[in-house]
């Protein structure tokens, strides 16, 4: 369910050569094995005093491949501007802007299992300073 804002996110980031990996839209929506959108009243509808401000909740439930859920939420400040087509695709883009660091996580945990460089350490084949290596001037490990 590719939104406006998120596919003009994607299409500034995919036009800017990162010299190294990113997690793109289509890697994010494609870890998405079902996705479930419901209004708030739809989940309380057999609760006693349910209140109309339910009427203009609208979630986004994404069921992850691993099994993983990841839920998105939705809803006007004021009733009158709720649409519900506005509402799902509100409650999509936070499920995927949920789902990104999660993906980000893993992709940068297979980096450090692969033994590349880690976070503060030079390019693999390069003495450290301590070592008795130079730091190229123009590379900060730190930042």
């Amino acid at each position: 369910m590719p939104t406006p804002a998120l596919q003009a996110a994607e299409a500034i980031n995919s036009n800017v050569p990162y010299p190294a990996a990113r997690i793109s839209l289509q890697e994010v929506e494609a870890e998405i094995a079902h996705m479930f959108v419901v209004t708030g009243a739809a989940l309380a509808l057999n609760a006693p005093n349910r209140p109309g401000v339910l009427d203009t909740l609208t979630v986004c439930t994404c069921v992850l491949k691993n099994g993983w859920v990841v839920i998105g939420q939705s809803a006007p400040i004021d009733g009158r501007n709720y649409s519900s087509a506005i509402g799902e695709q509100v409650a999509y883009q936070d499920a995927v802007r949920q789902i990104w660091p999660l993906l980000g996580y893993v992709r940068k945990q297979a980096i450090y299992d692969a033994g590349t460089p880690k976070f503060g350490q030079p390019p693999i084949g390069v003495k450290a300073h301590a070592e008795g290596g130079e730091v190229p001037p123009t590379v900060d490990w730190c930042r």
